[in-house]
């Protein structure tokens, strides 16, 4: 009879005293204190494949089972789960609600696997790469993703949602780039002719979001751009050309890496890949545009294995597991059942921010209009409604002339508009501090534009910040 055959006999025998001190002798402390919690309390126990699963009342869900090393383990799942499922549970749904698929000598290495490296380490397989250039052609077109559609957040809100879903497993959107920067070009030359037609601030936003990307990857903008379809896509080529030259410097960034999780040292050969969204808010006079979420390509712990290696994996009491890993990009991760935390080393990654200076008197008013009927939300959550009422106004909708009061205090609005772009680390863009002038022109609009951009040798980043001066209106 295994140990697991005994330990399921005893609990089910509810013979506390032996069961407490078997575990106790063929587990560490820590395993052995969940264990305790597990069972102290009226419980129901199940034999799943090699597992045991223990339900306790009021606590959770736990499992048990026996480790590479033949020593046994207990889990304490993070969400509670109906006895009635738990009773439908097969081997694989019990591995899936831990985090892994697979043992590290079970099955090949394939796209989109989870593998328990040792212990609680995992390592997620996200893609593999038979050659150098399929896996440079795949970080072109996710660095794509990962930077130009982001400008289209104040555009479509659905599509928007579709992809912070799709980065989280790290999907692409578009499989090619010619999709995507003509999906791209497509929306902005709506909006920016919405915007000639509507002067709703809203949609001039994204476009100036992309002149601001354009100039921080260091791509020529000139000193004065008469904005219209041809410029747009002119823009964008820029924008293209420089994402090509970023991928071929990620080798210079590859690095040894020994990462801690808790007791565990994992060493591999790679680079870090942190691809970072974020646009940030704040209330008061300066209110700062709200995502409806955070967006990310890969995370602290994701890696892109340039060459073909082994990643290993050593601990004090489980010893040390190496696995073969073809170039691929990984994620490293621990079972669901902890929180951990991987020491953060060089940080790839983009962000962009974008502040809006509402006059007090303005804002004050609005809020009183807002208040006057009754809404369902904090006051945080009405500050943002207004803010993104004002920016979506149309005077033309409201039947106002182009030289009322409403279009002076809409352009007003607009000349408080600035747009902050970072990226880090700054040798993989080969751009130099600049600050210069530079006037744009859509429609009847003039807007006067500051731009500079700066690098910051401390934290590794490049950043760039576009600001509207001032803004004209004339007739065409």
């Amino acid at each position: 009879m295994s140990f697991l055959d005994l330990l399921f006999e005893l609990l089910v025998e509810g013979k506390s005293k032996e069961y407490l001190d078997m575990f106790r002798r063929r587990s560490s402390l820590n395993h052995s204190e969940t264990f305790r919690i597990a069972t102290s309390r009226r419980y129901r126990v199940r034999r799943v494949g090699d597992y045991i699963l223990i339900s306790c009342d009021s606590i959770g869900l736990f499992v048990i089972g026996l480790d590479e090393n033949d020593r046994l383990f207990c889990h304490n799942l993070p969400q509670n789960v109906y006895w009635s499922e738990v009773l439908r549970f097969s081997e694989k749904d019990v591995r899936n609600l831990m985090g892994f698929d697979v043992h590290f000598w079970e099955g090949k290495i394939m796209d989109n696997l989870r593998i328990r490296l040792q212990g609680d380490i995992t390592v997620n397989v996200i893609r593999t790469f038979g050659s150098i250039g399929d896996l440079e052609n795949y970080l072109i077109l996710l660095l794509d993703h990962m930077i130009v559609l982001p400008i289209l957040h104040l555009i479509d809100g659905r599509f928007y949602d579709d992809l912070i879903t799709k980065s989280r497993n790290m999907d692409l959107v578009f499989p090619n780039r010619g999709e995507l920067y003509g999906f791209v070009e497509n929306m902005l030359a709506d909006s920016l002719r919405s915007f000639t037609r509507e002067l709703k601030i809203i949609r001039i936003i994204p476009i100036l979001d992309l002149i601001s990307v354009a100039y921080l990857l260091g791509a020529d903008v000139g000193s004065s751009i008469d904005l219209g379809i041809e410029e747009l896509r002119d823009i964008l080529n820029k924008v293209r050309e420089k994402i090509d030259h970023i991928v071929p410097r990620i080798s210079g960034y590859e690095r040894r890496y020994r990462i801690r999780i808790d007791r565990h040292i994992i060493k591999l050969i790679g680079t870090r890949l942190d691809f970072n969204i974020n646009i940030t808010k704040s209330y008061g006079e300066n209110m700062y545009l709200q995502l409806p979420s955070r967006t990310w390509y890969g995370n602290p712990s994701t890696f892109v294995l340039l060459r073909p290696q082994y990643i290993v994996s050593m601990h004090p009491e489980h010893g040390t597991t190496s696995l073969y890993f073809p170039r691929s990009i990984i994620r490293l991760g621990t079972l669901r059942h902890g929180n951990y935390q991987i020491r953060y080393g060089e940080r790839l990654e983009a962000d962009r921010q974008i502040r809006v200076r509402i006059p007090q008197s303005f804002l004050r008013t609005m809020e009183e209009l807002w208040d006057s009927e009754v809404h369902i939300g904090s006051n945080i959550t009405t500050r943002n409604a207004i803010l993104y009422l004002i920016l979506s106004m149309s005077p033309y909708s409201l039947g106002i002339e182009n030289k009322n009061e409403m279009i002076i205090m809409l352009l007003k609005i607009l000349e408080n508009i600035t747009i902050n772009t970072h990226f880090t680390p700054i040798g993989l863009l080969n751009t130099k501090p600049n600050i210069r002038r530079v006037q744009i022109r859509i429609g009847n609009i003039k807007l006067v534009t500051e731009m500079e951009r700066k690098t910051n040798p401390q934290t590794q980043r490049a950043e760039a910040q576009i600001k509207i001066v001032t803004t004209e209106l004339s007739e065409l």
